[in-house]
């Protein structure tokens, strides 16, 4: 009875949130479409050619036909296109014969210079060749065939990167050639006297990845999602992180001047370049002197939004977004409860007189444990809403209940109470506009939160609890940080100019004893407000309106449930971000300024469903898109 009083309730706040008029007014589509198509707008292929064009677009596809053309016609293009069909005709045992050279040479050279110890990875990467090479040197099949009809090649090259199999050639039949491999496997055995022999088969594999990545830049994107929570374990993570964007910005935009890539400029996409070119424009003029404050900001947020709305256009592609966004989430998090139940996690991020009995805050590669909670919170709601789509194979439930099960023990231990609250915050939301079921599971979440809380542990209780509580010292930190600020406003409101060294020059003739040396504001609005002055909030607050507005626009239309499930993930990680973002300053850590803002253009790509990636057009194959 009280199961089917639930149903019966959540149906009728289902239907009056539907038809109220705050989503009703939300919704309402006003003016132009939100892709309004800018100067490389998207041209639809014309059989025809640029007769059937209006007028105002017909200089694109003109001027990209040019570019392929010259593409296609250079010399360049031409001796890499005559490179890959000699090596694609060539015999798979040509290729045995090159790895058992070099792993033969690369273990003698090892063991020349008085190296024994057989666990170093010097000697791994020459014997991991040498035991690859074995079934490889009597093949006489082509590496064209070996693609084409190889189990994993094929599912990879042709049916996940979909490259078309007419590109890789028709030869089932290698062309032997057993002496050609023996010089390159030689000097690359020799190599390793001075490099290691994984950046020596690094340095062999990166022809191809590159081809493959001008292909297929989408790559590129999966690829910087995957690995962006380890970027710490290099030495200058914020430099790896740029030039991997950098990388991804000049192979999204060939595709683009070629046209075989769509990006369109809507109200949201001006509006991002707006805050990007504020950004800039504040590191030009702060008040302390430093262009690259401004300008670091712009690069991540242009890097972030433009690339992700171009490449992540199709269901396809947002779902391998979300994919790989997840894979480096639950690495993190095992890392993070690893670091945890070791007894590696720092007590200095927390009041020992209070939080005694914690055992420490995790943060992994971040370098501090409210850093990760962002991370985490970017992440974890598209793993709960890959579980609640419906339709999903087994395998693909799994991983994201693993994900979301392991990433939420590891933000538990951060124990960052922002976090905490911007969880619970993404959780309600999505409860809420998913489904009537889950609606209904929400007004009985109260029964057994109260039933369970007797059974938490002491110390998560009193860490929930002291917040808001001016008696710890984080939070009254906070609250007399926020006051010189809003005094700092109240004197300057068209800011400082972008970067700490802008804040720290200004702030402390307005600061409340104690806090001089604060470096940021712990709070996003404020933090923007004082970067970029008043007119930079309004702008930021007008990005966030547009998401709002397209997403409660896509929740009205009625889609199907899974891509519902995926859209509210996109939203609860951005409303949980901006709920911890009223506690601190989320975008100080430039690696999190970025993901945050490719999780927005997710979304308000998902909230749009639209399929690009199609060519507009390719003089020698008019059906290729790569």
């Amino acid at each position: 009875m009280i199961l089917e009083w639930l149903d019966g309730l959540s149906a009728r706040l289902w239907r009056a949130a539907r038809e109220s008029r705050l989503l009703t007014a939300l919704s309402r589509e006003r003016g132009a479409p939100e892709r309004l198509g800018g100067a490389f707008g998207f041209l639809e292929d014309r059989a025809d050619g640029p007769a059937a064009i209006p007028a105002q677009a017909r200089w694109q596809f003109r001027f990209r036909r040019r570019v392929l053309c010259w593409q296609q016609e250079s010399l360049l293009r031409r001796g890499i296109r005559e490179a890959c069909g000699w090596m694609l005709r060539g015999s798979v045992g040509s290729y045995g014969v090159f790895l058992l050279i070099f792993g033969t040479v690369s273990l003698c050279v090892y063991w020349l210079t008085g190296n024994v110890s057989p666990a170093s990875t010097r000697m791994l990467v020459p014997l991991i060749a040498v035991i690859c090479s074995l079934p490889l040197l009597h093949s006489l099949r082509s590496c064209s065939w070996a693609i084409r009809r190889g189990w994993l090649l094929r599912r990879f090259l042709l049916d996940f990167c979909g490259l078309p199999e007419s590109s890789f050639g028709r030869e089932d039949r290698g062309e032997e050639r057993r002496l050609a491999p023996v010089l390159p496997g030689i000097l690359a055995g020799l190599l390793t006297v001075f490099l290691h022999p994984g950046l020596v088969a690094a340095l062999f594999a990166l022809p191809p990845a590159a081809a493959l990545l001008a292909s297929v830049p989408e790559l590129a994107l999966l690829g910087v999602m995957l690995v962006f929570p380890f970027l710490g374990l290099g030495a200058h993570p914020s430099a790896l992180l740029a030039g991997l964007l950098l990388v991804c910005d000049l192979l999204w935009a060939g595709k683009l001047i070629s046209g075989r890539r769509q990006a369109g400029f809507g109200r949201t996409d001006l509006l991002v370049l707006l805050l990007a070119a504020l950004f800039a424009g504040a590191g030009l003029v702060g008040s302390a002197g430093t262009v690259s404050g401004g300008l670091l900001p712009a690069f991540l947020l242009v890097s972030a939004w433009v690339p992700v709305r171009a490449l992540s256009g199709s269901a396809l592609w947002q779902r391998r977004c979300v994919c790989a966004l997840l894979t480096g989430m639950t690495g993190c998090a095992l890392l993070g409860l690893w670091q945890y139940f070791s007894g590696r996690a720092e007590l200095r991020w927390l009041d020992l007189s209070r939080f005694g009995d914690v055992g420490g805050r995790v943060s992994v590669l971040f370098g501090n444990p409210n850093l990760l909670a962002v991370f985490l919170l970017l992440a974890l709601p598209p793993a709960l809403g890959e579980l609640l789509a419906p339709g999903g194979s087994l395998p693909r439930r799994l991983f994201a209940g693993a994900a979301f099960v392991t990433g939420s023990l590891c933000l538990l231990l951060t124990w960052s109470r922002g976090a905490w609250l911007g969880w619970l915050t993404a959780l309600l939301l999505m409860l809420l506009l998913h489904s009537r079921r889950s609606l209904s599971c929400l007004l009985l979440l109260p029964l057994p939160l109260a039933a369970g809380l007797p059974l938490l542990p002491h110390s998560v209780v009193n860490r929930f609890g002291s917040i808001g509580s001016l008696s710890e010292s984080s939070a009254r930190f906070r609250w007399y940080t926020w006051r010189g600020v809003l005094r700092l406003l109240r004197a300057r409101p068209w800011g400082v100019g972008a970067g700490e060294a802008a804040f720290r020059a200004v702030y402390p003739a307005y600061a409340v004893s104690g806090t001089e040396r604060v470096m940021h504001t712990h709070q996003l609005f404020l933090q923007t407000a004082v970067q970029l002055g008043l007119p930079g909030l309004l702008v930021l607050l007008l990005i966030l309106w547009q998401l709002l507005r397209r997403t409660a626009a896509f929740c009205r239309r009625k889609p199907e449930r899974a891509g519902r499930a995926r859209l509210l993930g996109a939203a609860g990680a951005v409303a949980g971000a901006l709920v911890m973002g009223m506690f601190d300053d989320i975008w100080y850590h430039g690696g999190l300024f970025w993901l945050f803002w490719a999780v927005c253009a997710l979304l308000l790509n998902l909230s749009e469903r639209r399929d690009s990636g199609q060519c507009l057009w390719d003089r020698t194959n008019p059906a290729a898109c790569g």
